[in-house]
């Protein structure tokens, strides 16, 4: 007999056919991203003249509140920019916050280009394979992938043990930034476009 939470960890090996950034809106709601997920269009505003910021979140009542999606489009509707905004609260969740790993390593694998994955591969490891925590027990259908020998910077500020990490590649510039949005401890999860 078990003490503690068993988390039961399906994963699947298929990656991202290609990146969200790019992508026309329309085609991005057809992703795996966006329909897993279950996100539905909350709003959207002008951010500027060339840009429209599309807002949305999960339909589950349970989770709508503590997950946001913020897509930037530019004039011609492509997609230039993705925000992630999870409360700190979902995340430190000692039994949701596998949900919050489970989209933050799912942005981070669709939004960023396939050729650009490598780059990324160590912190959405890290996310997707925690340690055990105190009282929790994770089976895994295969083994987790080796993990970096020391946790990466871009893993401290998903854990809130540090405030900010950024990585910019020639095309695309990833943020990871622990910062009140709407007075709620948040982590913003940003990637967007040279």
């Amino acid at each position: 007999m078990f003490s503690g939470l068993i988390l039961v960890l399906l994963l699947t090996s298929a990656g991202p056919a290609e990146s969200l950034l790019g992508s026309k809106l329309e085609e991005a709601e057809q992703t795996d991203f966006f329909k897993f997920f279950n996100l539905k269009e909350t709003g959207a505003y002008l951010a500027s003249e060339k840009n429209l910021v599309v807002g949305f979140a999960p339909d589950s009542p349970t989770f709508r509140e503590l997950v946001s999606v913020h897509v930037t489009l530019d004039t011609t509707k492509t997609i230039v920019g993705i925000d992630l905004i999870l409360s700190r609260s979902f995340i430190d969740h000692k039994t949701n916050g596998i949900f919050a790993r489970d989209i933050a390593k799912s942005l981070l694998r669709s939004a960023v280009p396939q050729e650009d994955q490598k780059a990324i591969s160590d912190l959405a490891n890290e996310i997707e394979f925690p340690a055990e925590g105190p009282g929790q027990s994770i089976i895994r259908v295969s083994p987790p992938p080796k993990l970096p020998d020391k946790t990466t910077a871009g893993y401290l500020v998903y854990l809130g043990k540090s405030t900010l990490f950024e990585l910019a590649m020639t095309t695309w510039k990833l943020r990871l930034e622990n910062r009140k949005v709407n007075a709620k401890d948040s982590l913003m999860i940003s990637i967007t476009s040279k």
